[in-house]
């Protein structure tokens, strides 16, 4: 389970002009569209985990990291991010 921090301010790493935080390493940031047409079709059963009130990392059934969305289920109106595992 991906479990580092996540700055609120740091810029995040495709630029954009954007403040929020950093996509983790090890994966690319996608837009919504891109991150859902992925998840839907890949075969294995990947499921969101709310561990982290800050973001949510997307897990298959044997928790290897899948996908990650900022923000997590504490920051609703935050402006969403969206990154899949390369």
């Amino acid at each position: 389970m991906y479990t580092a921090p996540v700055a609120r301010n740091d810029s995040c790493t495709n630029g954009g002009g954007r403040t929020g935080p950093n996509v983790p390493a090890g994966f690319r940031e996608v837009t919504k569209d891109e991150f859902f047409a992925a998840l839907y079709s890949d075969p294995r059963d990947i499921m969101p985990s709310n561990v982290n009130p800050n973001f949510t990392s997307w897990e298959t059934k044997r928790r290897e990291v899948w996908g990650w969305t900022y923000p997590g289920w504490k920051n609703p109106r935050e402006e969403k991010i969206f990154a899949l595992k390369l």
